[in-house]
């Protein structure tokens, strides 16, 4: 066997256990995980003293070089796939969205959007297809998607006028979503309960970043995700539902999936760990996304079901705008950029507030952060786990290894962070994508153009 790295003596993470391994790789791809010392030489050798080796995330939950009405977030796929590096993650999971104004259709759009990751990207980079129609040219597309390798496909039901589908369509597209075999992403919003809180709040000049929050109360989204989940029913479609900020919409998919329904749920940093004090802060513009960050009692119950296994997917929803574009309308949340930065930080925040306070595994924290989403994603077992054949996507964590969060510190292309001046405890020492050593400590060496865009298969269910 000619290795042409080991990684020797590492805390590995291998399925349900974290056992002391050292971890051969052969050009592209893990060769083999032995028992420490029991590798003959390599062309390379790094001894890991016994710091913790878990996949490389998968973030399934990416918006890099995204226009959505007036804003274009700062970042594209070379800045962004930096960062996520940076953070532990090597695979991105970014979404092909439609300009419906332009008249872009869901093919063309994905098509583009490749071919730009193709040029740029430092990481390896997958596509979610998106319907923001549902007429019948847009369903048509749906199994050709599926054939170029676009297995999953996003839906809004919230943003009127520009992505925003209606049930009936939604209903529409989870049959063809199915037959093609493939699986639906929902961002679960009820227009009708939101949108007459909105014009009611601007009627009355009460437009503040406080008042984006309670333009979206939680009713809004549990309301949405139970009228959903019974079209997941109806149709069989496998589904999940992307940044879920609420125990009881967590509880209701729950109930669901014992029922036989196929469907799961993801959540994101911020709905965990920031609550809705952050909108009465002088800069409450920056915490602006939907559906918005919750109070601290929600935040903290949401917290639990998370560790207890009840939420599968850990993804960050990441939006680069910068100060700039937040502040732009400054006092009226209906004009602000929705969204927040954060895919480098998805997984160390995870790691330190998780597996350092001991309230979560190393392997919890690989399950939500890589494999899960590599399943549910159509990348695995290439994606999400370490294994002989699996691509050499690794993160090293140093549990010695503390950090201060700052917005200079860290290497999205925007100029500030919601989560300003948190100590993390335990951070990627190391990253490996397709066997290449991109971070090394404070040392990045990645190029434009090394990373390869995904053909997603086939999603597993968990």
């Amino acid at each position: 066997m000619g290795l042409d790295l080991i990684l020797r003596d590492g805390q590995v993470t291998l399925g349900d256990a974290c056992v002391r391994a050292d971890v051969g790789v052969e050009g592209e791809k893990i060769a083999v995980v032995a028992r420490p010392g029991s590798l003959p030489g390599g062309t390379q050798t790094l001894d890991l003293d016994g710091r913790f080796v878990v996949p490389g995330g998968v973030d399934p939950h990416v918006h890099a070089a995204t226009t959505l009405g007036e804003f274009t977030t700062r970042d594209d796929f070379e800045a962004c796939t930096r960062a996520a590096a940076w953070g532990g993650t090597t695979t991105i999971v970014d979404f092909a969205i439609p300009q419906p104004r332009d008249g872009a259709r869901p093919l063309a759009t994905a098509r583009e959007r490749m071919a730009a990751a193709r040029r740029e990207a430092v990481i390896d980079v997958a596509f979610h297809a998106c319907l923001v129609k549902g007429d019948s040219a847009s369903l048509a597309e749906v199994p050709q998607l599926a054939r170029e390798g676009l297995t999953t496909v996003k839906v809004f039901t919230i943003y009127r006028d520009l992505v925003m589908l209606g049930l009936d369509e939604v209903h529409a597209c989870m049959h063809e979503v199915a037959a093609a075999g493939g699986l639906v992403l929902v961002h679960a919003e009820s227009p009708h309960i939101v949108e007459p809180l909105r014009a009611r709040f601007a009627a009355e000049g009460r437009t503040d970043a406080r008042h984006h929050a309670l333009s979206r109360p939680v009713e809004a989204e549990v309301d949405m995700v139970r009228s959903v989940l019974e079209l997941f029913r109806l149709t069989g479609c496998p589904g999940y539902f992307v940044h879920v900020t609420v125990p009881e919409a967590v509880t209701a998919i729950v109930h669901a999936r014992l029922e036989g329904a196929a469907v799961w749920a993801e959540t994101c940093p911020q709905y965990v760990f920031l609550d809705d004090s952050c909108y009465a802060a002088e800069d409450g513009e920056l915490y602006i996304c939907s559906p918005p960050i919750r109070p601290r009692a929600v935040a903290d119950r949401l917290w639990e079901m998370v560790r207890q296994g009840a939420v599968q997917v850990w993804g960050s929803d990441h939006c680069c705008y910068d100060t700039a574009q937040k502040f732009r309308h400054r006092g009226d949340f209906t004009r602000a950029p929705n969204g927040l930065p954060g895919v480098e930080l998805r997984a160390p925040l995870l790691f330190s507030e998780g597996v350092m306070t001991g309230l979560m595994s190393v392997p919890r924290f690989a399950a939500l952060t890589a494999t899960n989403p590599a399943k549910l994603n159509g990348l695995f077992p290439r994606k999400g786990v370490i294994a002989p054949g699996a691509d050499a996507d690794l993160a090293v964590y140093d549990p010695g290894w503390e950090v201060t969060v700052t917005a200079p510190r860290l290497h999205m292309a925007t100029d500030y962070t919601p989560f300003e001046g948190r100590r993390l405890r335990g951070w990627p020492r190391m990253v490996f994508s397709r066997g290449r050593l991109l971070v090394d400590g404070e040392r990045f060496d990645g190029t434009a153009g090394t990373g390869q865009v995904l053909a997603a298969g086939p999603p597993i269910p968990l």
